[in-house]
């Protein structure tokens, strides 16, 4: 199983920087096809006029930020065509490494089990340094959505993310539900992604470093009510 032929990439985006320019032109090298969804992004003309021009490239424009979930779910509907087998989603801070998709065929061609959800370790900053570097992984229940590999099965069975949870812990539910319904999840270890928590912050304290995602009171309010809801829901067949 190779995915280069039968790929789909989604992308959501909530008033993104240039950078943003970067992983879309990575994502055009990678998929069969590329959908952008925006949240109502208020430098959307921006981004409209510096897209490449490209037929298997869209973009999804919504009149109001309906969140992370609502966004992915927009993404895997507009772009679920024939002959699509598997998803890649990412954040618009998030940028793959070279030969990204090796990393998920390895994955794919040893195992026997039925593979839902593949993600990927990650850092702010990608490693200089590939060369033969082994490729290891195992499974796991706390996957990102962004660099996140789905079996377009998962959504025909369990249906697609849960839009109410909005942003935070959506990732990590629909992981938890995959599983309930036969499906092995996997992360695999090296970072191959560089990706963003929040706006991070340091500060020195003595002899200690004092490291905060810096999250906006809105995000601190949905990490905290959606950490309930998942662990009400989940923590009979989870308790660990």
């Amino acid at each position: 199983m190779v995915l280069y032929n039968n790929l789909l990439i989604v992308i959501v985006t909530y008033n993104p920087d240039d950078s943003f320019l970067l992983l879309v032109a990575e994502a055009l090298k990678m998929a069969t096809k590329v959908v952008i969804v925006d949240n109502g992004s208020s430098n959307i003309e921006l981004i409209e006029k510096n897209l490449p021009q490209e037929k298997s490239l869209l973009l999804y424009k919504s009149q109001r930020n309906r969140g992370i979930g609502w966004g992915l779910n927009q993404g895997i509907r507009l772009g679920r065509f024939e002959g699509v087998k598997w998803i890649l989603t990412f954040d618009q801070d998030s940028f793959p490494c070279e030969n990204y998709l090796d990393y998920y065929n390895y994955v794919i061609n040893r195992e026997n089990k039925r593979i839902g959800l593949i993600s990927a370790n990650y850092a702010t900053n990608l490693p200089d340094f590939y060369g033969n570097m082994k490729i290891t992984y195992h499974s796991d229940l706390s996957l990102i959505t962004s660099g996140m590999l789905h079996n377009i099965e998962v959504f025909n069975e369990i249906g697609f993310y849960n839009e109410k949870m909005f942003i935070d812990y959506v990732d990590f539910e629909y992981v938890l539900r995959a599983n309930l319904k036969g499906f092995a999840t996997y992360k695999i270890e090296n970072i191959i992604l560089s990706h963003h928590l929040g706006i991070p912050l340091f500060r020195k304290l003595g002899f200690w470093t004092i490291y905060s995602t810096n999250h906006s009171p809105i995000r601190r309010y949905y990490k905290a009510r959606n950490h309930i809801f998942v662990t009400k829901q989940y923590i009979r067949n989870f308790p660990c």
